[in-house]
């Protein structure tokens, strides 16, 4: 199945937002002045939770390697 343009759009977005909540999360870290094996561990942690929202795309319907909360 040949996907159509708005769902190429809504993917790319989707990425965007993605990529730009990993930016958010790395800035917070080094914002702390303490980037540490905790506070790595909690941007990471903070990460793949938000890897696993729905609203993120099909990347987040993959529910093969963790268990699917929703």
């Amino acid at each position: 199945m040949y996907p159509t343009f708005m769902g190429s759009v809504r993917s790319g977005l989707q990425t965007l937002v993605g990529l730009l909540l990993g930016i958010m999360l790395a800035a917070g870290v080094l914002l702390l002045g303490i980037s540490n094996i905790l506070t790595i561990s909690l941007a990471v942690g903070a990460g793949l939770l938000f890897a696993g929202l729905p609203r993120l795309g099909p990347a987040a319907t993959m529910c093969r390697w963790r268990p699917c909360w929703y």
